[in-house]
Formats: structure tokens, sequence, C-alpha cells
């Protein structure tokens, strides 16, 4: 009789296990289907994602460092530069201009700025000079490369150039049209060029955030070279990889994998997400690592309602604080959503210890309780042990500006106070900033950079698909009602639960803004749209089980079809397509505050 048990509790084991898996796999047609959409967007983020191509040698200048260029057979009109980082955003130069022989001459002072990028400088009259010298006033500067044009466009080169190798080697590499396919653009310049810092062990120009983003970044350019491509690689892959933690997160939050695989479709083709997969800054990777923490939460709630295996749970909460740990160390506002997830333990825990505590027989209450203690110390173990660990360690590759000398713990501690003063303190304001409550409407919309002509333009903008942004917040206060009608009758609601679930998250990462007074801009609002997303999936679950599964797909269709058609209808403002200046005013501009070309007026604006 013990050994027939036996067999039978080994069947029920094995009944259970995999009725588990079955939840926990995604069938094949929807696996083909996440493959071709992780496949489609690829392509989309790499065609155009930047050059290959940049200048590689370059001559490191010290303060009062000269260079003397004379031109005996024919003198310049234009000299384009393309400087690497120096003491500051900016590189000081005199500049004077003379005649050989003549001790007059002019000198004015040049102001180098714009990293990794090609920028002109119109010179003197030709006929006025022919030599030239240029002195730094900074204590350091890196140029890259010198290129001389006559009227004509013509490159010149100096007599003297091969006493300069390293600064007219490259000069082929001029663009014929500069675009944002050659050059760094908006916050790039603070960021990859943090990168190249950290991977040349230079003093960081960029210590407002924390380093891991640009560790990741400093790491692309080490695999690629310091161009336009190798800098933003690492962007591109955390957007692609981002996408199926969407899936896992949709299908987690409403047990279906179809309506998982609707969420990540939508989360695709939003226009921030596609915007900030193709430009080297820190905003992916924060998203990335925020939603993954979200998700791990989600699975940890499941796989703990499902089954007592501690050993499966100890990873999932393992997952959830290294993504934590990830997040913060990109950047502070990854403690607004480690902050929500606290609050969400928390809930669970005290409703967990109100059940044991009402538990009749002292023995399984005893059970109960020991192993919630053990699960909140390895939680808060984790959660903060790793957190800590990771992101002090991440300091390593950062030389603080103020004190290169420092050890780790030492620029640790001022690159805090820097982070705290600057987010404080920053009033500066910009023509593109906007407010935390213009966000979810998207009043205004951030316009990055644009290469304008007579009648056409290419521009980079950030902004959210409106199917998306205004369509998930509809379904987020849709949520919140029907969450509060389930609750108020009493119902033992699946959809209620994860209702609040979804509210609070987009909160926690939400209402910290309203707090915040420096300048702030829409992208910040971008960690958010997962959960708007999620708002969507869960209405198309409440959709699924009311009205049956051929209406809540066709209804899907619908949604993701309109998103597609939005996001192509945008996609030259978003990918720097050149389109005329006409078809952007007249179509995609839908708001008065909507500057999609950088052409407006200051009063316009």
């Amino acid at each position: 009789m013990k050994k027939s048990r036996n067999r039978s509790e080994k069947r029920d084991h094995k009944i259970e296990y995999k009725k588990e898996n079955r939840e926990e796999s995604v069938s094949k047609a929807c696996r083909f289907y996440m493959i071709a959409l992780i496949l489609v967007f690829s392509v989309l983020v790499f065609v155009r994602l930047g050059s290959t191509k940049a200048p590689k040698t370059a001559l490191p200048i010290r303060q009062g460092g000269m260079i003397q260029l004379s031109f005996s057979q024919k003198t310049p009109s234009h000299m384009i530069y393309y400087m690497g980082p120096g003491a500051d955003r900016e590189s000081y130069y005199d500049l004077y201009f003379g005649k050989t022989g003549d001790e007059t001459g002019s000198e004015t002072e040049l102001m180098m700025e714009q990293v990794f990028s090609w920028q002109a400088y119109t010179l003197p009259d030709p006929t006025d000079w022919d030599v030239m010298t240029l002195r730094l006033k900074d204590e350091r500067a890196i140029l890259f490369e010198l290129v001389f044009l006559d009227a004509q466009g013509n490159v010149i080169y100096p007599d003297n150039a091969a006493a300069y190798e390293a600064l007219f080697d490259e000069t082929t590499l001029l663009p014929r049209e500069m675009s944002a396919m050659t050059e760094t653009y908006f916050d790039e310049v603070y960021h990859a060029r943090t990168g190249f810092d950290y991977l040349h062990r230079l003093p960081a120009y960029d210590g407002v955030h924390p380093p891991l983003g640009k560790i990741l970044i400093m790491i692309s350019i080490g695999l690629f070279g310091m161009n336009p491509f190798g800098w933003r690689f690492m962007n591109a892959v955390f957007g692609i990889l981002i996408i199926p933690v969407m899936f896992s997160f949709g299908k987690k939050l409403t047990k279906n994998e179809w309506i998982g695989a609707f969420g990540a479709t939508l989360y695709t083709f939003d226009f921030m997400h596609f915007a900030e997969s193709r430009i080297a800054t820190l905003d992916i990777f924060c998203a990335f690592f925020i939603l993954l923490m979200y998700e791990r939460f989600l699975a940890f709630c499941l796989v703990r309602r499902k089954s007592e295996d501690w050993g499966k749970q100890k990873k999932i909460l393992l997952g959830g604080a290294l993504a934590t740990a990830c997040a913060v160390s990109c950047k502070w506002t990854g403690i607004f959503a480690g902050f929500g997830l606290a609050v969400m333990f928390l809930v669970m825990w005290i409703a967990e210890g109100r059940s044991a505590g009402k538990q009749t027989q002292s023995k399984e209450r005893g059970k109960n309780t020991k192993g919630l203690s053990r699960e909140i110390r390895y939680t808060l173990a984790s959660y903060f042990g790793l957190t800590g660990i990771v992101y002090f360690f991440s300091y390593i590759p950062h030389i603080s500006f103020t004190n290169p000398e420092a050890g780790l713990l030492e620029r640790f501690i001022i690159q805090q106070n820097q982070i705290l003063s600057y987010h404080t303190g920053l009033i500066e304001k910009h023509p593109y900033e906007s407010r935390f409550w213009e966000w979810p409407l998207m009043n205004r919309p951030l316009f990055m950079t644009g290469y304008p002509e007579e009648e056409t333009v290419r521009t980079y903008v950030t902004f959210g698909n409106p199917i998306v942004w205004w369509g998930g917040l509809a379904a987020l206060l849709l949520v919140l009602v029907l969450s509060i009608m389930d609750l108020a009758k009493k119902k033992d609601s699946a959809f209620a639960q994860r209702g609040i679930f979804l509210i609070l998250s987009y909160l926690a990462q939400y209402l910290p803004w309203a707090l915040v007074e420096r300048s702030s801009f829409i992208y910040h609002y971008f960690p958010c749209v997962a959960f708007l997303t999620g708002a969507l999936a869960l209405l198309m679950m409440r959709l699924w089980d009311r009205f049956g599964k051929k209406k809540a797909a066709a209804f899907m269709i619908t949604l993701a079809a309109g998103t597609i058609c939005l996001f192509c209808l945008f996609y030259p403002v978003l990918s720097g397509m050149r389109v005329s200046k006409a078809y952007i005013h007249n179509t995609l501009e839908w708001g008065s505050r909507w500057d999609l070309t950088g052409c407006k007026t200051e009063q316009e604006k």
C-alpha cells in the first residue's frame, strides 16, 4: 500500500509538472510570430543606424600647444574639424592669421564644439593670409582631423601637412552630407563621449548619472570602434531584447500568450522605443531593466502561488534583484521603480502574514510564518545587497574630472554629490523641455536634431505612438474603474489584482516627477510606456473572457494594425529620412506645440 501511494504521488507530481510546463511554454505559432516580430524590428533598428567609419588617428594637445600651418600654393576658404574630448564640452583656441614674412596679422578666438562631429568654420578672406596658427587655451584637447576647402569645395592640404600626419590622413572620411549617420547628436555628446573616456581611461565628462549605461556604451565602442554604429550598437541590442521581455510580462500578466504577443507588438512599434534604440543615451537601458524588474516580480508571484520550490523562487528573486541593481546603476530613476516594487512586496507580505495568522492549526501556521520570514530576509538581502554592490563597483572605470587621482571610494562620494547637486540645481531652460503633466498627452515632442535644406529636412524626434500612449492612458483609467467595481462587489477578482499591480507600477515611474523641479523632457516618461501597453493587454484579457476569442482577436488585430500604420506614417521624423517640410507640417504636426522640423520660430514655440 505504501509503494502504491508513493507511485500515485509521483504520478500526480508529474501531471502537475506537465501542466505547469504547458502554462509556461509558448506554442509554435506564437513563437514563430515573436521571432518574426523581433527580426522585423532588428532590421528597422539597424538600417541606417550609423556609419562604421570615422577618424581614428588623433593629435592630443596640451595647454599652450600650437599647430602652425602654411598655404603657399592656395589659401582655403573653410576649415572643417572633427574633435575628440577635451577638458570641457568645448575647446578654446587662439587663432592667428598672417602673411609669410609679415609680422602683422589678425587674431581671434575659436571655440570648437560638438565632439565626434564634423563642424565647419568659415576662414577670413584667402587674400589676407597664408599662415594660420592654432594655440590651445584649455588644459587639454584632442583633434582627430582637419579638412581645408576652397570656395568650390576642393580639398586643400597645407604645405607642412606631413608634420601633422594624424590631422590630415583621413580627409576622405568627410561626408558629402552632414547627418546623424556620421556624428553625435543630442545627449550622445555626453554619453558616447563618456563611453570613449571610460575606454581610454580619461577623466569622465558625464558624472551626473551612474556609470553602468555608459559602461555598456563603452563595451559597444570597444567592439566596433568610436564611430556612430559603434557607440549606438548596444542601445540597438537592448531595444531588441526588451521586446521578448515585454512579451513575457504581458503573457504573465494575462496568462495568454497571444495577448502577450499583442502587447509586444504595440511596444515594438512605439515611436519612443524605436527612437531610444537608435541613440547612444541611457534611457533604453533603464527602461529595459525596469521592465525586467517587474516581469521578475510577476514571475515570482506566479511561481510562489503554484509551487513551494524555494530554489526556483530564489533564482527568480535573484534575477529581479540584479535587474533592480542595474536599473539604479544606469539612472537614479531606477530608484523610483525600486520603491514601487518595495510597496508591492510589502503589500504581498502583509496579506501573507494575515493569512498565516488565521491558520487554525499551529503547526501549519508556524510553517507558513517561517517560510515567509525566510522569504523576506532573502529578498531584502538580495535586493539591497546586489544593488549596493553593483552600484558601487560600477564606478571602477569612472575617473573624476575634479580629482583624477581619487580612489574608488573617494570618486564614488564625489560623484554622488555631483549627481545630487546637478539634478536639484538644473534650472537652464530648453526650447523642447516639458513638465510631467504634459507627457501623457504628448503636448511637447522632443526635437533632438535636424538637417534642413530649403524645402526638405532630415529630422530626429522622440515621442509616443498615439495609439499606445493615448489608448494606453485611456485603458489604464478603465482598468482602474473596472478594478474598483470588482472590489466593490467583493469579487475575488484576478483582474482587479493585476489592475492594481499595473496602476501602482505606472504611478511609481510617473508620480515622483511631480516633485522634480529641474528641466525635464518627454523621454523621462519612457519607463511608463510598458505599463500603458500592459493596460491595453489587460483590457484585451477582459474582452477575451467576456466576449470570446474571435471578438478579442479582431480588436487586437485592429489596434496592432493601427499602431503599425502610424509608425509607418511618422517613420521619416523618427529615422532621419529626408522628406519635405510640407509633409511634416501638414500631415504629422498634430498639436500646436509639435515642432517636428526644428524650423519654427521662438514665437511659434
